[in-house]
């Protein structure tokens, strides 16, 4: 599965491109900030929050977690793509690379 860099995914939100960035850390993570426009389903609800995942099997799905040392986005892409989901991307730097790559984070408590 393909990785995209800090850079690479910026460009992807700036541009309006028709995707799901998502947060597979727990909602108090998420709550405390996250990449924007992004959606939290944590890893381990992935297969039981199936509705609130793209009908389209073919959207592109950009799954992120902590940074490097985090396995989550490795874990919920695997299981995207077992779902059936085609174009799934990691986002593998996760929240360390985004603030590293100097970009901010929102903040707000609805998912």
């Amino acid at each position: 599965m393909k990785e995209v860099k800090p850079e690479e995914l910026r460009k992807m939100i700036d541009s309006g491109e028709d995707m799901l960035v998502l947060d597979v850390l727990g909602r108090d993570s998420y709550r405390s900030g996250h990449i924007p426009n992004a959606r939290n389903i944590p890893t381990s609800e992935i297969e039981s929050r199936i509705a609130d995942l793209p009908q389209d099997k073919k959207k592109t799905i950009v799954t992120y977690c902590a940074g490097p040392a985090c396995s989550g986005s490795l874990k919920a892409a695997a299981k995207l793509q077992d779902l059936g989901y085609v174009h799934v991307l990691r986002f593998t730097e996760g929240l360390e690379g985004w603030k590293k790559a100097g970009y901010e984070l929102e903040q707000h408590s609805e998912e």
